[in-house]
């Protein structure tokens, strides 16, 4: 197992975080030095045929929080693989949740839930998925409104060593599990609806904070952008996949840029994908494949997660 800072298996990257929603009730803040540590973890595929997959993601995933000790765990989507549902298996999707958080309880580890394209596609829908993991004592998982497209829409603040004022926003997408347009065949999207959200809540967060905060997006399938970057620059990290982005380009980047509140496209998804690149004044970062479910990389490009340690200055900017 490799563990490489910011652009690999164990990656490293800097920021905040500390919010107090869902089942756990503390709050995302740097530490007294200024100091906030992210693992993210992607595509562990419980669920599927052979169950010696879960029985090594499992280890996995509890090797990463005891190295690097993160203060919170990024879950970025397809922890289940929902097409493998077995109907005669009673609370078969229960079971699977069940064995996927089992390191945070185990561990005590605090962390943040957003749904790829395969958990939504068993007997649960994306409501009553976030609605199961918010029950969880260490979820920082959020419902999103119901009048957005998706379930795991949500923006999580992250305070700074007082824990009285916002430095940072995690931004949370829900990147869809059909089509973004029923008409073109290919992956969904983050949607128009959402756009809105992420548009009218930025405005109420800035009347809230008196000036605008910085953040990152966090959501599973990545943007056409991703692809894009990596046609035009080389990459900072390893690109075996094609990028399986979504089908219809449906402007949240330029909605991002346009507001300028977010540093970073953080996505899962492509399982062999790990890289990173700026696209023009955004950096698109894919995380390393965590879980033995799934379609596997090439044997050389190990399993692991990618660490992201952010750092507030004097100056409270990250």
């Amino acid at each position: 197992m490799e563990c490489q800072r910011f652009v690999l298996l164990c990656f490293t990257l800097f920021t905040l975080f500390h919010p107090g929603q869902a089942g756990y009730e503390g709050t995302l803040r740097f530490d007294s030095n200024g100091q906030l540590k992210v693992l993210q973890v992607t595509d562990t595929h419980y669920g599927e045929p052979y169950p010696s997959q879960d029985k090594r993601s499992t280890p996995m995933v509890e090797n990463l929080i005891d190295w690097e000790k993160p203060d919170i765990v990024a879950c970025t989507g397809d922890m289940i693989t929902g097409y493998n549902y077995e109907p005669k298996v009673p609370q078969w999707f229960e079971k699977q949740w069940i064995k996927w958080t089992e390191p945070f309880n185990k561990k005590k580890q605090p962390y943040f839930y957003l749904l790829g394209n395969h958990d939504p596609q068993a007997n649960y829908t994306p409501e009553e998925i976030m609605k199961l993991d918010m029950t969880n004592d260490f979820s920082m998982s959020q419902l999103g409104p119901s009048d957005v497209f998706g379930a795991s829409n949500y923006v999580l603040p992250v305070y700074d060593p007082t824990g009285k004022e916002v430095v940072y926003y995690f931004w949370v997408f829900d990147s869809g599990y059909q089509k973004c347009i029923e008409s073109i065949d290919g992956y969904d999207c983050i949607k128009e609806s959402q756009i809105q959200w992420y548009r009218k809540k930025s405005q109420e967060l800035l009347q809230e904070d008196g000036k605008q905060v910085p953040g990152v997006a966090f959501f599973h399938i990545p943007s056409p952008e991703f692809m894009n970057a990596a046609n035009q620059s080389e990459v900072k990290g390893y690109k075996t996949d094609d990028n399986s982005c979504w089908s219809v380009n449906s402007g949240f980047f330029y909605a991002a840029k346009d507001v300028g509140n977010i540093e970073a496209f953080i996505s899962g998804h492509d399982h062999g994908n790990d890289y990173t690149i700026n696209y023009h004044g955004i950096q698109m970062i894919y995380g390393r494949k965590t879980g033995y479910g799934g379609y596997s990389p090439p044997a050389w490009m190990k399993k692991g997660g990618r660490v992201f340690e952010f750092t507030l200055d004097e100056a409270k900017n990250v």
